[in-house]
This record gives structure tokens, C-alpha cells and sequence, in this order.
């Protein structure tokens, strides 16, 4: 832009920002007037006539100056909303725009020209007679969740998992994620998750599944979930501890009856679902006391993350009962900051009322005191948490069909508010409807979404924030209609790429982009390597970095088959359990251990034994979280070095699957995966034997030392020191 004081430079030469200034700012110059009379000389007399045609003149010019000025802007009143509520529609429907702007979008549309519309050559398919079931149609292939029109016209969709999924919003919103999910509250419609739900003899269903969880996790049937009061997590296995499914979550129904009739639900990721849910048939096939049902199409799941979750959470979900016990424990609830001072994982379910009938609810604003009163109720809360604070009707599956079935229409509400609004002024807002009797009652399970064990010694206090906050399950019909509610009361929505993004910046691994060797990963690995490809090959010679020059032989994915050993007999696999990999440590130094293989796989009836899994090192990876300590940003496939020097010491030894630019470090950042050779070659070369000792008899609680590292892109000869821990 041109300094003050210089002169201007010509018409062709100023760019487009410039020119637009110039026109603006010759549009709101008034120029000055001048009579049509004579000047008058000094003394001479002033007649009515000569001063109102001076004023006269002036007037003119001022009218003239003020409709050149409103053809300069360039905002219309449909660019005038915020981005992530523009409509296409709004432009030639007024109706869509805020009250306020209503009128002035009217006369812009009453100005604007015709538009000119070619005619189509081509048949127009014919409009199906019923809407319901060309939905159905559009549905052969992938299945759309509850929610899934409210997001095809605010964000960009995929098909993915067999589902048609949001993949990010339609506007630029990485950072206002970032913001929602670390100050306010970031929502995401996790329904896709599948559910599998067992039902039997509690004991038959712990043999079954210790089996094939993790035996340094705690078990399935620990007495921290069996009284259904938690959620737990675990490490689900094909085959331990080289095959490995994905990371789920559990949950015991609370409940007093018999052992035989215990009920668990199993929350599972929907990549691996099919997988699972036939390997699981296979294993149960001859037992008689246990059943398998698929929850995928019975059950809605909304994630909430950011500190004013709970406020959000407060304002919609209005109990039934309010002098019910559980009812009670939600509203002393009301004034906590943050979901993470709460036990891990825990449980609160109740009945709500519809929340269509206080649409739309707002959340109070945030207060700065708290009573002390309060305080000291959630502290007690904290710590002795109600055993019975789990308890609800959503598991009955009979009473949440009926909930479906007689779910009252929108229509039928809008006529009762259109009722009680009669002898009443005329407003524009919606009238709150009082409860009665015959509306619906709708079970719900709200749980807190608190991480492992394993991975909260691993993350501050800040990140835990990120990977923890509410999880909502509701039963299935009701979607759309607490969607709104919460979306309305200032909740951002998020897609899977938002999640993945707040995965990295807590510091944690998304599944199933940062799990290699998995069966998905793969599929990913490909998808992507053949996308970046089409994109490199598009670009001239000179325009491309050259891969040959620079030595990469693969630039487009992370070749971790090229790293281990050739000789081990299995492919590569990841240690996802800390209590594994110090084991694996203290084998390959031929140190004593204090962690017992045998004893735990003994204790789990997994049937793999040690020296087979002592045979699998040289094929093992390690997940690592690697943090910049100078300038620069590393990308996806970027490749781990031990030293910064150009020779055969610095051949590559991992892998980064997830990289980028961290807002909360403000530094380049990523997750990844190391061979477990390099780690530990890494550790003797960068500790003394004391610290290499100290490693191997550490206790789990304890965090993994940081080692230093050197980074490079694969379309850059620089090597970046950065600093590597281990992900466990």
C-alpha cells in the first residue's frame, strides 16, 4: 500500500486492495460547489435568491456524494452475518437473514438484476414421490446419522466407515475449534461409534473378554466398573499382543439383580465394528448363557468438550424430578468449572424433560464467585461419589421404543405454543411450553469422558482439558432434537477432522490415523499416499520438489516395513501399554525386570507365550509425541533421525503420522511411531547406566524420560532438532 505523503503511483501499477481504496475514497469525497452566479464583491448586497441557490447546490452534492458512497461498499446484508451462519439461500430470500437485517436485504434484492438462467438440456430427474424413501435410497451404500441434514448444509461430508460423516466445516474454523474446545464448548455427533452389547453371566462375559484385553489394563470385571458407577477403557486384541483392534470403552449396567441377567455395553470404533462384532460371534457361538446384540441404530452419542460444557449441559437437560436423588446431584453440579475434577469416568443417568418445550434455552453467563456452599458440596461429591447415581431407564430397550413411537411431533408442539400465545402481545420470539403429564420423558446417561490411566500421567493440566469432557447417550429419535438446542445455546460443532486436531494438540493419538499396523491404518496409509501422489505429479518439474536429489524413496507414506527387522516373523506391530514396553526394554538390555509377563498373560488366560512374544522385538513399534525446540514445521511422513549428519548413521528410524503447527505449544509438533531397536539405541546413547537402570525399574505412575531427536520433511534436506517422548 502507498505511504502517506507520496505521490501516487499510476492506475496499472497499484494492486487490486489499492485500487479498491482508491474508489472508495473517491466515492465518499465531497466535492466542492461552486455558483452558477457571479462572485459576489465585498459590500455587495446578498438577495434570497442567490443564497438558496448556493444551498441548493450544496444539497445536491451532498445527496449526490451519499448514493456514490452506498455503491462503493462492497458488503451486501447477507455478507454481513458471521460466516458460519451465512445461508446460500439468503441471498435472494430475505427470510433467512436476522430481523434486523431483513429490510435492507429487501430493497439489495429489489435493486438487483435479473438473473439469466440458461435452460438445462439434460432430463431433470423426476422428484420421487415420497421423500422418506429416496432418503432410504441414497442409503444403500452408508447410513446417514440422525443429524445428518443439519450437517450436509454447514459442512463438508465424506464417506467414510460406512458412514456419510462431517469431515470439517464449510468456513475456515481450525482456530475457532481450537478456541471452542479450549475456552467455551465444542460439540460432535459421535453416533457412528458402535455399541455391542452383551447380556449374561457376568462371570462368562469377563473370561471372555480378559482374553483379549490388555493384561496390564485393569480388567473388565475390576470392582471400579463392575457396580456400573465408571466407564472404563481398554486395549481390545485379535491376538496379543501383535494384532491388535482398537481402543474401546465399556460400561456395566447398575443394577441389583442376579449375576445372570448383567448387561455391558461396549462402545467401539466403526472401522474395526464389523470386525469385532464377527470375531466376538465366532467365540460365543457354543456358549448358551451369553448374547451379543448390535446397538449401531438404538442409541445417539454427543461428545461435549471445553470448560462451559457443563453450563451448556446445565441449561438444556431440565430433570423430571428435580427432588429425585440423581436429580438433585446434577443441579449441585451447576456451578462446577470443569468436568475434570470429577472421578474418572463417572457416571451420572436421570430422566429428562423434552427440551423442544424451552426452546431456546441460553446459557447464564459466567460468574467470576462461587458460594462456598457449593464448593464444599462438590468437593464432597468428588469424593464419595453415589452409588447409585448410574441409574436410569435408558437400558430398557422395550421402554425407550415406546419413548420413540410416541414422540410428539414439532407441528403438534408449534400448535400448542401457537394456543397459549393467543390474548397474549404479539412477540417474535418462541413462548417456553409448561410439562405436563403426557409429554415425553426421556432416559439419559451423561458420563464423564476421562482418559486412562495409562496416558493421564503423561498430560498436564492444561491438555487434560482436551482429551476429557461429557459424553451424552440418548436414546435413538431424539438427535435433532436436543442437537438444536445445544447448537442454539452457543455450542460449536466439530467433524472428524476437528477431533483429530484435538487429539493432537492434547498430545494423544487418534485412532486410527496415529495406530500403524492396524488393518484401517492401512487403508489409510494408501488413500493418502495415492492422493499426495495425483497432487505431485500435477505440479511442472521445476515447480516439485525432487525426491531423487533429496534421497527420499518414500516421500508419500511412512514405509515403517522398511525399518524393522526383515528377519523378525511378524509384521510390524505397536507396544501400547507402558508395562510392555519396559518389559521390552529390560529384554533387549538383558536387564531383570520388575514387570512379570508370565504371570499376567497367566492371570488373563491369554494364550500367547512369552518367548514367542520375546521373538516379535525386532518387529515392534513405539508411539512417540515429538515437540520442535527451533523454527520450522514438520509435516505428515516426516521422518525420525538419531543425529543431523548425512551418512549411514542417519538413516531414519521412525515415522510421523500426525504433524502440524500446535496452538498450544505455539511451536511445530506431531505424534508418530519409532522402531523399538532405536529407542533403545536411542537411551543408551543419551543416558548413563545409572539412568538406563533408573528407566527399566521405574513404576507405572512414573512418565518416561524425553530424548533428543532431529526431524526432516521429505521435501527438504534440513534436519530439525526436536525433543521425543513416548506415547504409553
Amino acid at each position: 500500500m502507498t505511504p502517506p505523503g507520496t505521490k501516487r503511483q499510476p492506475q496499472e501499477q497499484l494492486t487490486g486492495r489499492e485500487k479498491r481504496m482508491v474508489k472508495n475514497r473517491d466515492a465518499r469525497r465531497i466535492e466542492a460547489t461552486t455558483s452558477n452566479d457571479q462572485v459576489l464583491k465585498q459590500g455587495t448586497p446578498l438577495t434570497a435568491q442567490q443564497h438558496a441557490n448556493a444551498r441548493l447546490d450544496q444539497i445536491n452534492t451532498l445527496q449526490t456524494s451519499i448514493k456514490n458512497a452506498s455503491y462503493a461498499v462492497n458488503v451486501l446484508a447477507f455478507q454481513s452475518v458471521p460466516r458460519d451462519l451465512r445461508r446460500r439461500t439468503a441471498s435472494h430470500d430475505a427470510r433467512r437473514l436476522p430481523q434486523k437485517l431483513r429490510e435492507r436485504a429487501a430493497k439489495e434484492i429489489a435493486k438487483a438484476p435479473p438473473v439469466k438462467r440458461k435452460p438445462r438440456r439434460c432430463m431433470r430427474n423426476p422428484r420421487p414421490k415420497s421423500i422418506k424413501d429416496e432418503y432410504l435410497r441414497r442409503q444403500r451404500n452408508k447410513k446417514w446419522l440422525e443429524t445428518h441434514i443439519w450437517h450436509t448444509k454447514r459442512m463438508k461430508m465424506m464417506d467414510i466407515w460406512g458412514y456419510r460423516l462431517a469431515l470439517h466445516p464449510n468456513v475456515k474454523a481450525e482456530r475457532p475449534c481450537y478456541r471452542a474446545f479450549s475456552h467455551l464448548s465444542l460439540l460432535h455427533d459421535a453416533s457412528y461409534y458402535g455399541c455391542l452389547e452383551w447380556k449374561g453371566n457376568l462371570q462368562s462375559i469377563v473370561s471372555i473378554l480378559e482374553q483379549f484385553m490388555d493384561p496390564f489394563m485393569p480388567s473388565v470385571g475390576s470392582v471400579r466398573y463392575i457396580k456400573g458407577q465408571r466407564i472404563g477403557h481398554g486395549l481390545l486384541y485379535h491376538s496379543y499382543p501383535t494384532r491388535f483392534f482398537c481402543p474401546v470403552t465399556f460400561l456395566w449396567r447398575y443394577h441389583e439383580m442376579q449375576q445372570d441377567q448383567s448387561q455391558l455395553w461396549m462402545w467401539i470404533h466403526p472401522s474395526v465394528f464389523p470386525s469385532v462384532l464377527s470375531h466376538f460371534q465366532n467365540v460365543v457361538k457354543d456358549i448358551q448363557d451369553i448374547e451379543l446384540l448390535d446397538l449401531r441404530n438404538k442409541l445417539v452419542r454427543f461428545d461435549f468438550t471445553g470448560p462451559r460444557s457443563t453450563a451448556l449441559l446445565q441449561s438444556i437437560l431440565d430433570p423430571v424430578d428435580e427432588n429425585s436423588n440423581n436429580g438433585r446431584l446434577w443441579r449441585n453440579l451447576s456451578q462446577l468449572r470443569s468436568s475434570s475434577s470429577l472421578p474418572c469416568g463417572s457416571v451420572l443417568g436421570f430422566t429428562v424433560k423434552d427440551p423442544r418445550l424451552m426452546f431456546p434455552q441460553k446459557v447464564p453467563p459466567r460468574i467470576n464467585t462461587v458460594d462456598l456452599s457449593h464448593t464444599s458440596r462438590i468437593q464432597d461429591l468428588c469424593a464419595n461419589w453415589p452409588s447409585s447415581a448410574a441409574l436410569t431407564d435408558i437400558w430398557d430397550r422395550h421402554l425407550c421404543d415406546s419413548i420413540h413411537s410416541n414422540r410428539p411431533s414439532d407441528h403438534s408442539l408449534f400448535l400448542r405454543r401457537q394456543d397459549l400465545q393467543k390474548g397474549h402481545t404479539a412477540t417474535t420470539s418462541p413462548v417456553p411450553l409448561p410439562f405436563t403429564q403426557s409429554d415425553s420423558c426421556i432416559p439419559i446417561l451423561l458420563v464423564q469422558r476421562g482418559s486412562p490411566s495409562s496416558v493421564q500421567s503423561n498430560l498436564n493440566s492444561n491438555m487434560k482439558e482436551f482429551s476429557e469432557g461429557w459424553s451424552l447417550i440418548l436414546p435413538r429419535g431424539w438427535g435433532m432434537a436436543f442437537w438444536k438446542s445445544f447448537i442454539f445455546a452457543g455450542a460449536r460443532t466439530s467433524g472428524v477432522r476437528d477431533i483429530r486436531a484435538m487429539h493432537f494438540e492434547a498430545g494423544l493419538a487418534s485412532f486410527p490415523y496415529d495406530y500403524p499396523g492396524t488393518p484401517v491404518w492401512e487403508d489409510l496409509r494408501q488413500s493418502y499416499k495415492q492422493q499426495a501422489a495425483q497432487v505431485w505429479e500435477k505440479r511442472p518439474p521445476a515447480k516439485r520438489a525432487n525426491y531423487d536429489v533429496l534421497g527420499v524413496s518414500h516421500p508419500f507414506e511412512a514405509a515403517f516395513e522398511t525399518l524393522v527387522d526383515p528377519a523378525s516373523s511378524t509384521n510390524y506391530w505397536v507396544i501400547q501399554e507402558k508395562q510392555l514396553l519396559l518389559h521390552a526394554l529390560s529384554s533387549l538390555a538383558a536387564t531383570a525386570t520388575v514387570v512379570d509377563l508370565t504371570a499376567a498373560l497367566q492371570r488373563r488366560q491369554i494364550l500367547t507365550d512369552v518367548d514367542t512374544v520375546n521373538k516379535t522385538w525386532g518387529a515392534a513399534l513405539v508411539k512417540v509425541r515429538l515437540v520442535l525446540t527451533e523454527k520450522g514445521k514438520p509435516v505428515q511422513n516426516a521422518t525420525i533421525h538419531a543425529t543431523n549428519r548425512k551418512d549411514i548413521t542417519s538413516s531414519p528410524f521412525g515415522y510421523m503420522t500426525t504433524a502440524g503447527f500446535s496452538l498450544t505449544l505455539g511451536c511445530g509438533a506431531g505424534t508418530g511411531a519409532c522402531t523399538l531397536d532405536g529407542i533403545q539405541r536411542l537411551i543408551k546413547g543419551q543416558s548413563t547406566s545409572d539412568d538406563i537402570t533408573t528407566i527399566h525399574k521405574q513404576k507405572k505412575s512414573q512418565a518416561l524420560p524425553q530424548l533428543s531427536v532431529f526431524i526432516k520433511n521429505p521435501s527438504s534436506d534440513k534436519y530439525r532438532s526436536a525433543l521425543l517422548s513416548m506415547i504409553i
